[in-house]
């Protein structure tokens, strides 16, 4: 379908924010959540990008609450250690398996690879 696009990225800095496309209008220009991304995990480890070692290290997700949007946020803590922040709770969790509310994404470069 057109709603999926590939992006090249031809030049990174230090910081990479990666944001995903998460609604589409339909024929009725009425907004609807996309929920078939194919996003089993994002890596915990070393994510290569223009020749350069990237981690990620924070993200933005996006949950619809009884049909209000609502964000919350995941911040590594340690090299395999996650904090989930929300409104009214931190918690210490390991990266959600199936991250299908993920909207943006940090990366930061690491060294560069050889």
């Amino acid at each position: 379908t057109g709603m999926f696009r590939k992006t090249k990225i031809s030049i990174a800095n230090k910081v990479l924010i990666i944001k995903l496309n998460i609604f589409s209008l339909n024929k009725k220009s009425i907004r609807q959540k996309i929920s078939k991304w194919m996003l089993k995990a994002i890596p915990t480890t070393t994510v290569p990008v223009c020749g350069k070692s990237y981690n990620v290290n924070s993200s933005v997700m996006h949950n619809e609450v009884q049909c209000t949007d609502h964000y919350s946020s995941i911040l590594r803590s340690k090299k395999s250690e996650w904090i989930h922040v929300d409104d009214l709770t931190i918690t210490k969790i390991r990266w959600p398996r199936n991250s299908k509310d993920i909207y943006i994404l940090f990366l930061e470069q690491r060294n560069n690879l050889k």
